[in-house]
């Protein structure tokens, strides 16, 4: 009897231990079909409509050419239509994207747009590619229906931000005075602001993902510590390239942020 039950303790056992291993084979290769998985395209960032059911979005939208920001740690998709702005969730999994519950703000739009049907696409369940981490292909059914260019959404830059940290510095350290700030004239392609003690401005120039600012121009006030209005300028200065968000903006330089700034909130 004993042995018996022994034995049927042990066979309890073995098939508790195959199905715990069964269970986590299972779990792997869901988290791997599952974003970010090895197969799945990464989709984060701002994207840049080239076209839209085959035609270009040049002849489409003769106003705004339609972004599409997908922020992935929020879960969000937002960006501009073509003459509004649009917001809302998506769901993305197995290489396949979709974000049919969209909220759009309401202006009337007098250039020729086709802004619902950019909407209607986005709404749809489409496969997503990449083509050298360049160019994001939305297809659907075996067609395409839409390309995208990374890029900028150059309407997240407006406003003032405020410096949050300065490559192999302290922001506070280097700036007891003012904290940098910077805002961008998006009609002149200017920026400018405080370099912590001077007021400072340059032309920018933006092509996909790299902005390409100077030369840089500030005024001549002497103060106690320049050291960081120094390294601040000149890290500003030439190519690097941009990331924005609704709450961030990031400079880049070989593949290291060097330069962060946030909204300032006054």
């Amino acid at each position: 009897m004993k042995k018996l039950v022994k034995l049927s303790f042990a066979l309890v056992m073995i098939l508790s231990l195959g199905i715990m291993a069964q269970s986590c084979k299972s779990s792997k290769n869901s988290a791997k079909n599952d974003y970010p998985g090895e197969n799945t395209p990464n989709i984060s960032g701002t994207w840049i409509l080239k076209s839209l059911n085959g035609q270009p979005a040049t002849s489409l939208f003769k106003g705004k050419i339609p972004t599409m920001n997908i922020d992935i740690v929020e879960n969000r998709i937002f960006g501009n239509g073509g003459c509004n702005g649009y917001t809302g969730m998506y769901t993305y999994s197995k290489g396949i994207l979709s974000a049919p519950n969209l909220a759009s703000t309401m202006m009337m739009c007098v250039e020729e747009n086709q802004e619902h049907q950019f909407h209607t696409v986005l709404g749809q369940s489409n496969k997503v590619s990449l083509a050298n981490n360049k160019t994001l292909i939305l297809s659907n059914n075996g067609k395409t229906v839409a390309e995208f260019e990374k890029g900028i959404d150059t309407s997240l830059l407006s406003g003032e931000w405020k410096l949050e940290s300065i490559a192999d510095g302290d922001v506070k350290a280097l700036f007891t005075d003012k904290e940098p700030t910077i805002s961008f004239d998006l009609a002149e392609s200017r920026l400018g602001g405080n370099a912590g003690c001077n007021r400072y401005n340059a032309t920018y120039k933006i092509e996909g993902t790299t902005i390409t600012v100077g030369p840089v121009m500030s005024t001549r006030m002497a103060c106690p510590n320049m050291e960081g209005e120094s390294k601040f300028t000149q890290i500003i200065t030439g190519a690097s390239t941009l990331e924005a968000s609704m709450n961030k903006i990031t400079f880049s330089k070989e593949g290291k942020a060097v330069l962060t700034f946030v909204k300032d909130v006054k």
